[in-house]
């Protein structure tokens, strides 16, 4: 079983940790807007903040780092994220163990 150890990882686009709010977020914060706080998972792999992901998409329909068409696997906030990873990991920890 394999996952994305987002946890660790940087938004490709802004330079942001993926644990932090976007850069665009951080600049120009609103309660109406929490796209700078939630993570866009593509299913080609690569993963991004929603809102720096949606901002490339207004003029590119690819993957920043792969160049393949972008489709959205799914999109999450970053706590729900890390705690999906960390079930994941014990799960095949135990699996492995057995």
């Amino acid at each position: 079983m394999w996952s994305w150890d987002i946890c660790a990882d940087t938004c490709a686009i802004c330079r942001n940790s993926l644990n932090e709010p976007s850069i665009e977020y951080q600049a120009n914060p609103s309660p109406n807007n929490e796209n700078g706080l939630s993570i866009a998972f593509g299913c080609c792999g690569h993963v991004f903040h929603l809102d720096c992901i949606s901002r490339w998409l207004k003029t590119r329909s690819v993957c920043p780092l792969c160049n393949r068409e972008w489709e959205y696997a799914a999109a999450t906030h970053p706590v729900h994220a890390c705690t999906l990873v960390a079930c994941e990991r014990a799960s095949a920890r135990v699996r492995l163990q057995q």
